[in-house]
């Protein structure tokens, strides 16, 4: 690029701006790995806030309504409900973050969606917690969401967004460098990598969810 009589002209130096088939080839995945990691990892780190949030207010409603009695049917109904919204949030997540999630409750409670009622009732009876209490227990519990988990969903969210804006400024970069004649070429290139960049990181990730154990 340079400027003369105070125009901005795009000057092209033989073999010095070409970049070679490899490396071009490298940069186009490149490019399309950052972007679709960070799609991911920014609707992962939201999906588990929104799980974080729902969850406190499955609590929250059961205790509400225990309070006029029934206790024991709303402790079995919030650990129904904290189990169904566990389902919801995976299905809309990433499969290897499903596969991932559903091998860890799978290992620690012998069920991919977590412990039942009948388990969490007998397994708080073997701490030493009284009867009358094993229901406000569970209903309390219903609302507590792994704090480990959490702060990874949230590492993952900050880092997303990281790679969203390297990938943006990028494109900044992309575009004051082309010549305005080629702007519109080049925008529907990286939409068209974007898309299909996306897809076959889709399709890794069913493929890895599907034969990696975690």
């Amino acid at each position: 690029m340079d400027y003369i009589c105070g125009q901005r002209i795009y000057l092209m130096k033989p073999n010095s701006t070409t970049t070679a088939p490899p490396l071009r080839f490298f940069l186009l995945f490149l490019r399309a790995l950052v972007c679709y990691l960070g799609l991911v990892f920014i609707h992962e780190g939201l999906l588990r806030e929104e799980y974080d949030s729902r969850a406190i207010e499955i609590s929250r409603q059961a205790y509400i309504q225990a309070r006029s009695g029934g206790e024991q049917a709303q402790a079995r109904w919030s650990v129904e409900a904290r189990n169904q919204l566990k389902d919801e949030i995976r299905r809309r997540g990433n499969p290897v973050t499903k596969a991932w999630a559903e091998q860890r409750n799978a290992a620690k409670y012998g069920d991919v969606l977590g412990p039942t009622y009948e388990a969490l009732s007998v397994g708080m009876q073997k701490k030493g917690v009284v009867a009358d209490s094993v229901a406000w227990e569970i209903i309390g519990g219903a609302g507590r969401t792994s704090r480990e988990v959490s702060l990874a969903a949230n590492n993952l969210l900050i880092y997303g967004t990281g790679l969203i804006i390297a990938y943006i400024i990028w494109l900044i970069i992309l575009a004051v460098q082309t010549p305005p004649s080629q702007r519109g070429a080049v925008a529907v290139r990286e939409l068209a990598l974007v898309t299909i960049g996306n897809l076959i990181g889709m399709g890794l990730a069913y493929l890895v969810a599907a034969v990696y154990p975690f």
